[in-house]
Order: C-alpha cells, then structure tokens, then sequence
C-alpha cells in the first residue's frame, strides 16, 4: 500500500481522454432515459389535470336547468355542442367558440373544453336524462394536441 502513494507516476493525456470517452458513452444514454421519464411524468400530470377538468366540468353541467339544456338541444336537432369557459369566479358555456384567454388555465397549460349533449337512445329517458360527452383537449410539448373523453349526464332536478 506504501508503495502505491509514494508512485510519482501520473496518467498520460491520452489516457485521460480515454476514459473520459468510455465515460461519456455510458452516460450519454442514461441521460436519455431521464429525458424520456420527465415528458412520459409531464404528459400524465397534464391527463389527470385534464380527467380532472373534465369532472368539474361534468359536475357544472349536472347542476344546469336541465329544462333549459333540454330547450337548447331540442332546438338544434339530435346533438349539440357547448364550449366551456371560464369567469372570475366560475365556468361559463358558450354555443361558440371560447378564445384563448377565457380557456380554463391549470398550470400554465390552456385546456379547450367541448361539452356534447345527445339525445338519449330510448325516448322514454327524455325527460330525466340528457348525456354528454366532455372532449378536454391541450396542447404537448412536442406540438401535438392530446384529448380526453369523458361521460356524464344532466339529471332533471325533480329525481335527484
């Protein structure tokens, strides 16, 4: 053991970049996988901040008159579109397009929310039910736009 600290030989240059070439291309590949673990993180933060989103828009559109949702759908035909936007205190729905600005804001990610109604299949559940569809929808990173699906119903008030 002495004799190896009192060894005045010291690593030639060459074998320093050697090794830190061997060392580089062992790394560099870890750091790939750490690259990939944050987006696949993010973009699942980003989907259940959205599933959420949607909940909460699920949960708004339950406590709307359900006669007067039922007046707006009947009015346009089988299916109806209603935008989801946001005030100071509250959601807002619109029959058009929401901008930019009033689009719900979680995180500094905008998410584009599209409430669909439908008719129910079987006429007898018109005037208790009326189903929609909730398309949440964000833009990634990587410029592709991601969206989520969820499903609910307007109850009318007298069975709830």
């Amino acid at each position: 053991m002495k004799a190896f600290f009192k060894c005045k030989m010291g690593y030639t240059l060459v074998e320093v970049l050697v090794s830190l070439t061997i060392l580089s291309l062992i790394a560099i590949p870890m750091f790939s996988f750490f690259i990939q673990a944050y987006d696949y993180t993010t973009r699942n933060q980003n989907n259940t901040v959205s599933v959420n989103v949607g909940r909460g828009v699920i949960e708004f559109m339950s406590k709307q008159n359900f006669q007067e949702m039922k007046n707006l759908l009947y009015a346009e035909g089988a299916e109806k579109d209603l935008f989801i936007g946001t005030t100071v205190d509250s959601y807002k729905f619109s029959e058009t397009s929401i901008p930019d600005n009033e689009k719900i804001e979680i995180n500094s990610n905008r998410y584009a929310v599209k409430v669909t109604m439908k008719k129910n299949a079987e006429s007898y559940l018109d005037n208790y039910t009326l189903p929609i569809t909730v398309t949440i929808s964000w833009g990634h990173s990587s410029g592709n736009e991601i969206t989520t699906t969820l499903e609910g119903a307007i109850v009318n008030e007298t069975i709830r």
